[in-house]
């Protein structure tokens, strides 16, 4: 026969099984971190270049026909060559101002509270 638990101690129980989660979630947090600070620069650097070289549009005219299969990134800029980057320029526009924007945005409202303060005195 099972005996029921009472209210405390199936809060006990849960309290315990949330601190064994929470321990678990701590260390797979700590793992992602560390992760990171060891690969900061290479995921930076690889996150960028998907977002701007994603936007390129495959078009078979400034492609070989060795090349076609290849649809973007790297690969894609490399097969399509530079001058195909360049042709394109204004399709990668939007997403180099959508990478800028939080940096503008954060330089101008430094350059109002400066301006602000300054009116203050």
């Amino acid at each position: 026969m099972k005996t029921e638990q009472s209210p405390l101690e199936k809060l006990h129980a849960e309290q315990q099984q949330l601190r064994i989660d929470a321990h678990a979630q701590e260390e797979k947090i700590g793992a992602d971190i560390k992760y990171i600070q060891s690969n900061g620069t290479r995921l930076l650097i690889r996150s960028v270049t998907s977002a701007i070289l994603q936007g390129l549009p495959v078009t078979q005219s400034n492609r070989s026909d060795a090349s076609a299969r290849y649809s973007t990134g790297i690969t894609g800029l490399v097969a399509g060559g530079l001058s195909a980057v360049m042709k394109e320029r204004k399709g990668i526009l939007p997403v180099a101002w959508k990478l800028v924007q939080p940096f503008v945005l954060t330089w101008g409202i430094k350059a109002v509270k400066r301006l602000l303060s300054r009116k203050g005195r």
